[in-house]
């Protein structure tokens, strides 16, 4: 009979780094995409920039490359700044259902 409970309780726990494992890939890949977006954001700008600045620097700077370069900039920071707030809330509503999860499952603290 202690057999068999040592051989339940390994299966219990097994079973709980399995489920502890999914949650941690859905977590990584949930935030990972808005992650993603924000550094491809983030070359889309250093790269307008460059091409702004090297523009100028020789004097080449027309102002439809000034608009067109700007735009690129004004549209990546924003999306920069939304997916920078999704991956911070993502982070945020995780670690709240982790506390909600702890306070009302006892059993999960262990």
């Amino acid at each position: 009979m202690a057999h068999l409970k040592a051989a339940q309780n390994q299966l219990v726990e097994s079973e709980k780094l399995a489920a502890l494992g999914r949650l941690v890939a859905g977590v990584a890949h949930e935030v990972n995409t808005p992650l993603g977006i924000a550094v491809t954001a983030n070359s889309v700008i250093k790269e307008a920039v460059s091409r702004l600045n090297t523009a100028f620097e020789q004097q080449t700077l027309t102002s439809q490359q000034y608009t067109e370069w700007m735009q690129q900039i004004t549209d990546g920071t924003g999306m920069l700044e939304n997916n920078l707030n999704r991956a911070a809330r993502l982070i945020r509503d995780f670690k709240q259902a982790a506390v909600n999860s702890a306070l009302y499952k006892p059993w999960m603290r262990s």
